[in-house]
């Protein structure tokens, strides 16, 4: 579906932060920032993973679309996505990590970006655990350099797309309320992606 706004100046013309969207911004270590830019109801539960992985230790940004429906008219596609305070944060961190929501029931992650080591770990780690980890297809491959997943210091992070069908097994309930209940199989991926990004600071 295209984007109804062209930029986030376009966006913050037509609609109320704090009222159909927020931002929300932890500055934490500039090793890392965890971003889910489609957060709330845009991409259910990209938000909750994104906190959850960064926890205290990582820097994370959040939008988080507000609305009570049709949350999907705040989606700024990826390498348009140009709020100031994410592009703030993102020069400010070595790497990045992306949180979204892909469409498709089959119970997947698609690891995408330009960091390739770094893309290998988190797919090794995440294997490990019984999650199916797989290369993008081209048009979910976070592989252009202007798209905010390598926006970071070293020009390259990692970009994971869960698939409607994966984000499902990680919640009580797709509402707001149920997204507020994470099963096991959220903490055991968070855990597992938290794992693949101790190996940054190793030799």
């Amino acid at each position: 579906m295209k984007d109804r706004y062209v930029n986030y100046k376009d966006l913050s013309r037509h609609e109320q932060v704090g009222k159909d969207y927020s931002i929300h911004l932890h500055v934490r270590s500039p090793q890392l920032g965890v971003f889910a830019i489609h957060g709330g109801g845009i991409e259910t539960g990209t938000s909750e993973l994104a906190l959850a992985i960064a926890g205290r230790d990582w820097s994370c940004y959040l939008f988080s679309g507000d609305k009570p429906r049709g949350n999907h008219c705040l989606h700024l596609t990826s390498t348009r996505f140009d709020e100031p305070l994410a592009i703030l944060l993102a020069g400010q961190c070595e790497r990045i990590l992306t949180l979204h929501g892909a469409a498709g029931n089959e119970e997947k992650v698609y690891v995408g970006g330009l960091d390739e080591t770094w893309r290998q770990q988190i797919k090794k780690c995440l294997a490990q655990q019984g999650f199916t980890a797989i290369d993008p297809p081209p048009r979910l491959g976070g592989k252009e350099p202007e798209n905010i997943v390598n926006r970071g210091r070293c020009k390259q992070g990692v970009q994971l797309e869960l698939t409607s069908g994966l984000r499902r097994t990680f919640f009580q309930g797709s509402g707001l309320a149920g997204r507020k209940r994470p099963t096991p199989r959220f903490h055991t991926f968070v855990d597992a992606v938290r794992e693949a990004i101790s190996t940054l600071s190793q030799p």
